[in-house]
């Protein structure tokens, strides 16, 4: 939601959770790990 660009970039790597990851460092952490 910060930056789209990330979430649009990042998924398109073919792995979902990467995108979660990257959102998450900014967003919820724990959920991240």
């Amino acid at each position: 939601m910060l930056q789209p660009s990330l979430a649009g970039t990042v998924p398109n790597k073919g792995n979902p959770m990467n995108r979660v990851s990257n959102v998450g460092e900014g967003f919820l952490p724990k959920v991240a790990q």
